[in-house]
């Protein structure tokens, strides 16, 4: 893109123009932003990035604050130290324009589309200049596939959530309508085929030849091995707060035994894999191939759960058994935690489904695995929302716990910063 520009070819807005008439990417948005975005000097997109990532944190505060002001600073805090548990060192799978503008960017605007759903479902007053700047946020933020799903899903449960209390809002419906219009037309678009053909011969040769199933399988199972099977702090910690809640909620074991599965999975098949891929080899076997190396364009056949060369073993179908229960028990409890305010828990589910989409769709691209880790990014901004949110419901109401679980979060805030830093380097 830089080099259209050095080379004479125009400016930022001619070389957007030449990419849809060429028909490479759908993204013409992005591409708009990170072209003149790419000629700075590094030292002020180091300005840039921080400031965005900065108003992200503040948009994700606007999504999720009450109306104690007490209670709303320790959120802040509590919204910082995810935002530093996030693995910042993902951004650096690709050319660090495109990626931190296709990503953290996107996600900035994707933060501040959703706000006026939050407005709305309150019933708080949105003024005239918010309106425009919700339609650019959400013009924006759409004009990237993996954020069509968490959009989409928003914008639907907000409907049905003000439906049920007998209630409708028109600038949800606008907003929907521009989501599902943009998302046609990046799925009509003439350049997705010729991207998918070149990306096809780069990374999966075989891709033409799989289904539907298999491509559901490989973004499924690519997204739990990430989140379960890998030791990832965010998760750790989101489970922890998952199974506490449930527990302070309910005293049946069926339900908190619910509440646990995610927490007992991430924990001995993830963070303590090393150990117990040792005393017990069979639980590392089940897991080891459920998905090929980040960054990697892996072998014919070995990837997904269930592939062609293990669609004969019962080890991969426990496997892809064991998959299903941590998501469903994970999605179950957040029903669980929120059993008196059924209508929350509906939306925290449907956005979790959402982000979950974010990933899962990333089987139907070539570059599956090629894109490398910084894929997970709309998956992880979803557990850091639900996440602050739970840590909201845990401290409204006193317990013992309540001090334990924030040194939890901070420590894993310090840790992930220092591991941070030394990647990056």
């Amino acid at each position: 893109m830089i080099d259209y520009i050095v080379n004479g070819g125009g400016s930022a807005f001619s070389y957007v123009k030449e990419m849809l008439v060429s028909g490479w990417s759908p993204r013409v948005l992005t591409y708009a932003i990170s072209e003149p975005l790419g000629m700075l000097p590094f030292t002020a997109w180091r300005v840039i990035f921080t400031v965005f990532g900065c108003l992200t944190a503040v948009g994700i505060s606007k999504l999720v604050t009450s109306k104690r002001a007490a209670l709303n600073r320790t959120i802040n805090w509590v919204i910082t130290a995810f935002m530093v548990i996030y693995p910042w060192s993902h951004m650096q799978s690709a050319g660090w324009v495109t990626t931190t503008v296709a990503y953290s960017f996107q996600l900035l605007f994707l933060v501040v589309a959703l706000i006026p759903v939050k407005k709305i479902v309150r019933g708080e007053r949105i003024a005239a200049w918010e309106y425009v700047l919700y339609i650019v946020m959400t013009i924006f933020a759409a004009n990237v596939e993996q954020t069509l799903p968490i959009l989409a899903l928003c914008f639907l449960g907000a409907i049905v959530y003000l439906a049920v209390k007998k209630k409708t809002h028109a600038f949800i419906w606008v907003q929907l309508i521009l989501t599902v219009a943009i998302g046609a037309w990046m799925v009509l678009y003439t350049g997705s085929g010729g991207r998918v053909h070149s990306e096809t011969l780069m990374a999966m040769p075989d891709f033409g030849m799989l289904s539907t199933t298999q491509k559901l399988d490989m973004g499924f199972a690519r997204m739990v091995y990430h989140f379960f099977f890998t030791p990832n702090v965010m998760m750790l910690v989101f489970a922890l707060l998952t199974a506490v809640l449930v527990f302070r909620a309910h005293k049946r074991f069926s339900y908190r035994a619910i509440g646990m599965i995610p927490l007992v999975a991430v924990t001995f098949l993830g963070v303590l894999k090393s150990i117990t891929s040792t005393v017990f080899p069979g639980l590392n076997a089940m897991t080891a191939n459920v998905a090929p190396p980040e960054g990697s364009t892996s072998s014919l056949g070995a990837r997904g759960a269930i592939n062609l060369l293990n669609f004969e073993s019962i080890q991969a179908y426990l496997a892809f058994g064991v998959m299903v229960i941590c998501i469903v028990c994970l999605l179950l409890s957040m029903i669980l935690i929120w059993s008196d305010r059924p209508r929350k828990a509906f939306l925290a589910v449907l956005f979790l489904l959402g982000c979950m989409g974010s990933v899962v769709m990333m089987g139907f691209s070539p570059s599956v695995y090629h894109s490398g880790e910084r894929t997970f990014m709309y998956m992880y901004f979803g557990l850091i929302v639900v996440g602050v949110l739970l840590f909201k419901r845990l401290l409204k109401k006193q317990g013992k716990i309540n001090q334990p679980m924030i040194w939890v979060l901070c420590v894993c805030a310090v840790l992930s910063f220092g591991n941070t830093i030394y990647l990056i380097g």
